[in-house]
């Protein structure tokens, strides 16, 4: 409980400051979301949609990432706090499935520092916080580690039924998790093949049947799924056949050392300086932790080759630099790095690289919440933070009769975050005002000059 709760405060702390704003697909999510909650229906009108196309046309959201977030604003009502609790819960959970991993593999203190590793590694953090699906890949890839290791100690193939939904069900939480179930998928089948003594038995074949019929349907729709939602899962370009080098050369680069543990993320809203997805403090046993897992055919193995074969296919999109896109790795390596952590246990260097790694801990999270939310870069990346203000608009409107309006300029300047303000606190929509024009009489303006401010025009 003492860990768990320390997830919370870390993944809650400044809840509102850090990061300063929504981001643009925070802001479509949300959208997207409160009207589903409300209306049952997508910005589009597209009643109960599988994927969600956002307000530029240029991007769709997954189902789990929309309806999840909609369930939420059922419940506990839609605001910006609401929409960071989402990946808060997900977070949480996938820390509940990775600790179930651990406990059976490890001493209950290692198991703990584990989860230690799990809730200071830098993209956990980001992810939890971030109304968006980065942290759904997390959750999904323990569920299949956890199965997985359950399958090899009781042999019911109920395990592998769910290790095979888990990968199924997280293309439409994660999109690019398409790239990795197929490497994954493979391994599974070679799992199982191993733990039948590689006899190509009935058995065998039955279980190795049981985990394909499973994942089979979640692909099998998606040609039906695509001509409807054209580019919600594959993306509408021609993939060229390249040379064997240019996908050594994206699969070697997205397991670079360098760029995991030191380099941050080329996605603005992921981007910590010099932090990697992965604190470098993790390092050193995260290597011993390979070397471990690569002495015998075990479960760690297994885990081994689910953390190198992740990225394998990651040449077909090109994909380099973008730490955010391998959170799904999290699991194997958490698992790997706390193996090393055990391992090392009598080196009379464990409280060196300990204290180390406390430091690195200590480092990151003190940049993060007081330096991260002051950057430029991050309130660029951040813009919106105009929740309170609408907020305001609308309880005054309705505490005074007002008729509220918004300031066109301002209003556009956030595209779909502005218009879940809108939909989350307005039960009209609002009316727009354009620099010039007369405002009406019993109106509550809220305008743009160097900052948001409110006129009201009374008779």
């Amino acid at each position: 409980m003492i860990v768990f709760s320390i997830a919370v405060f870390l993944f809650t702390f400044k809840y509102l400051q850090v990061p300063p704003g929504i981001e643009t697909d925070e802001g479509s999510v949300a959208y997207d979301a409160v009207l589903v909650a409300k209306t049952m229906r997508d910005q589009w009108g597209r009643f109960l949609p599988v994927f969600f196309l956002s307000g530029d046309q240029s991007d769709w959201k997954p189902p789990v990432l929309i309806y999840l977030t909609a369930a939420f604003f059922k419940v506990f009502g839609a605001s910006v706090a609401v929409l960071k609790l989402v990946p808060v819960t997900v977070t949480l959970a996938a820390m509940v499935v990775i600790w179930l991993i651990l406990k059976t593999q490890f001493e209950n203190k290692f198991a703990l520092a584990g989860l230690l590793i799990l809730i200071t590694s830098p993209i956990v953090v980001i992810a939890a916080r971030t109304g968006t699906n980065t942290s759904y890949p997390v959750l999904f890839s323990a569920i299949w580690l956890l199965a997985m290791l359950h399958f090899e100690k009781s042999r019911k193939s109920g395990w592998l039924i769910v290790g095979a939904a888990a990968l199924g069900i997280s293309i439409y939480g994660y999109k690019g998790m398409l790239l990795l179930i197929p490497p994954w998928e493979v391994l599974s089948i070679v799992y199982i093949f191993w733990l039948n003594k590689f006899k190509l038995n009935k058995i065998f074949f039955v279980q190795a049947l049981v985990f394909t019929v499973t994942l089979l349907p979640f692909f099998g729709v998606t040609p039906i799924l695509e001509q409807k939602y054209p580019g919600a899962i594959f993306d509408r370009r021609q993939v060229a056949i390249e040379s064997y080098r240019h996908y050594a050369y994206y699969w070697l680069a997205n397991l670079g050392t360098a760029f995991l543990f030191v380099t941050g993320d080329v996605g603005k809203i992921f981007s910590v300086e010099k932090y990697g997805a992965f604190l470098l403090g993790t390092l050193p046993f995260f290597v011993i932790g390979v070397k471990k897992a690569m002495e015998k055919i075990s479960f760690p193995f297994f885990v081994l080759a689910a953390y190198v074969t992740a990225p394998m296919l990651f040449g077909l999109a090109g994909s380099e630099g973008y730490g955010h896109r391998l959170t799904a790795m999290v699991p194997p390596f958490v698992v790997l790095t706390t193996l090393g952590l055990q391992s090392i246990r009598k080196s009379p260097l464990r409280w060196t690289l300990v204290a180390f790694l406390v430091f690195n801990a200590m480092d990151f999270l003190g940049y993060y919440y007081y330096r991260y939310p002051n950057t430029h870069e991050t309130r660029m990346a951040f813009p919106n933070n105009l929740e309170s203000v609408f907020k305001e608009l609308a309880q005054s409107s309705k505490t005074g009769g007002f008729t509220p309006y918004v300031e066109s300029l301002l209003y556009a300047k956030h595209g779909e975050g502005n218009k879940f303000f809108e939909a989350a606190y307005f039960d009209k929509p609002l009316k727009l005002w354009t620099l010039g024009e007369k405002l009406p009489e019993n109106s509550l303006l809220l305008t743009n000059t160097d900052r948001p401010q409110f006129i009201l025009e009374s008779p």
